[in-house]
C-alpha cells in the first residue's frame, strides 16, 4: 500500500506574519498520515511561523505547499477553505480563545461556522470533545476565569471539533506542572494511535516545542529548527544513534 503524504514542503521559505523576515528557509519536508513530528529548537527559531504556514494562515513566501496531495494557493476560495477544516491547530498558550465566551461556546464556535449550527444543535456534538479534554465541568465558565492549564485543553477540544486528520501543536506543556505533562503525553498519544473521541481514527501529529525530553520516548519522526534551517534527524532509533551528540547538546542547552 503507498504511503500518503499529508504535508509536502518544496523549497519553501517561511516568515512570520505580514513582516516577511524569513525565519526558516529552503524547507523540503514531508509528513505522512499516521506520522508524530516533534520540531525541537530554541524560542523564536520559527517553528511556530513554519505551523503557521502549514495551517495555510501564512502563505510561504516562496515555494510549494502541498496538503493532502494538493497544491496550496491563496486563490483556491472554497477549496482552500475544504482543506482547512482537515487542520486542527492549536496556538501556544492556549491563544485565540473568545474570553466573553463560555468553554462551550468556544468549543463550539468551528461547527457553528463550518455547518451552520444553532448553540444549541451544536451541544451534543461538543460535550464528547469536552469530556475527553476533561474540562466538561467547566462548559457554562467563561474561560476568562479558567486557568492556564485548563485554557490549553479547551483550545485543544476546540482544534478536535472538526475531528481534523492532521493537528498542528505549539509548546502545548511550557510551564505546565508534571500531572498536566503527563495527561498531554498519554492524549496525543492516544490521538495518534486512534482516540474514541475521533471514532479511532488515528490522527497525523506534528508538534512544535522548546523542550524536547517530555517527547523523545512517545514521538515516531523529530527534527530540528534552528539558523534559520528545518534538519530532519529521523526516528527515535535514529535519533540517539546518529545524532547522539546533537541530543546531548540539545539537552543541554534547553535545560542548563
Amino acid at each position: 500500500m503507498s504511503v500518503e503524504h499529508l504535508i509536502e514542503l518544496i523549497a519553501a521559505d517561511v516568515a512570520p506574519g505580514l513582516a516577511r523576515e524569513i525565519s526558516v528557509n529552503d524547507v523540503s519536508w514531508t509528513v505522512n498520515r499516521g506520522d508524530w513530528w516533534v520540531l525541537a529548537g530554541p524560542p523564536n527559531s520559527g517553528k511556530s511561523a513554519l505551523l503557521m504556514t502549514l495551517g495555510i494562515l501564512n502563505p510561504a513566501a516562496r515555494g510549494e505547499l502541498r496538503l493532502f496531495g494538493q497544491a496550496v494557493t491563496q486563490s483556491m476560495g472554497d477549496e482552500l477553505t475544504s482543506i482547512r477544516r482537515r487542520i486542527g491547530m492549536l496556538f501556544e498558550d492556549g491563544g485565540h480563545l473568545f474570553d466573553q465566551s463560555t468553554v462551550l461556546e468556544n468549543v463550539a464556535l468551528p461547527l457553528r461556522y463550518h455547518h451552520n449550527l444553532s448553540l444549541a444543535d451544536a451541544v451534543e456534538r461538543v460535550m464528547p470533545f469536552l469530556e475527553a479534554c476533561g474540562i466538561a465541568a467547566f462548559a457554562a465558565q467563561n474561560t476568562r476565569g479558567v486557568g492556564r492549564a485548563n485554557r490549553r485543553r479547551v483550545a485543544l477540544a476546540r482544534a478536535l471539533a472538526l475531528q481534523p486528520e492532521l493537528l498542528l501543536i505549539d509548546n502545548p506543556v511550557a510551564g505546565l506542572d508534571p500531572s498536566q505533562i503527563r495527561w498531554w503525553r498519554g492524549f496525543l498519544s492516544q490521538l495518534n494511535a486512534g482516540h474514541p473521541v475521533l471514532e479511532n481514527r488515528p490522527v497525523t501529529l506534528v508538534l512544535a516545542t522548546d523542550d524536547l525530553r517530555p517527547w523523545l520516548p512517545l514521538a515516531r519522526q523529530f527534527a530540528l529548527v534552528r539558523d534559520r534551517k528545518l534538519q530532519a534527524l529521523g526516528g527515535r532509533e535514529e535519533l540517539e544513534s546518529k545524532h547522539g551528540d546533537l541530543l546531548a547538546e540539545l539537552l543541554s542547552e534547553e535545560h542548563r
